[in-house]
């Protein structure tokens, strides 16, 4: 419970109550119960596309990303020159997660997720299988993300 005015908070982790005295302690506690709660979430660190709703500026940066990996994917950092945003997402996604990577014949392709996150390799296996399946149907995408 927040007490309007006082700064501080009160609340029930694990049946435990805790007193958080500032929006720090809040922030952390949170961040330890999302990790347990969705123990394999993707962790994406790009503040463009880590939030609820993306800006236009966002929105226009993914489809600039969508459009170069569609016609780049065999060139590196798929021919993006320079620091735009959709730079920016191809850094924090596509290249640190190894989903595009240089193979042993130095061609740049994309591939499932070589990096240290497990939860990114799941959805990449759990996209694959949905969408390799032998009954090709139609689906939401709401199925795909829950």
């Amino acid at each position: 419970m927040f007490t309007p005015g006082s700064g501080q908070a009160t609340v029930y982790w694990k049946g435990t109550r805790r007193e958080m005295k500032s929006s720090k302690e809040l922030t952390e506690l949170v961040s330890i119960a999302t990790d347990e709660i969705y123990p394999y979430a993707p962790t994406v660190q790009n503040e463009l596309i880590n939030r609820r709703y993306l800006s236009s500026a966002a929105a226009a940066a993914r489809r600039s990303l969508i459009e170069a990996m569609l016609l780049h994917s065999q060139e590196e950092r798929l021919g993006l020159n320079g620091y735009p945003p959709e730079r920016s997402i191809y850094e924090s996604v596509l290249r640190q997660s190894g989903i595009h990577r240089q193979n042993e014949r130095d061609e740049w392709e994309f591939a499932r997720p070589s990096g240290e996150d497990p939860g990114l390799q799941r959805a990449w296996d759990h996209i694959l299988e949905v969408s390799c399946s032998e009954l090709l149907q139609p689906k939401p995408l709401t199925d795909l993300f829950s």
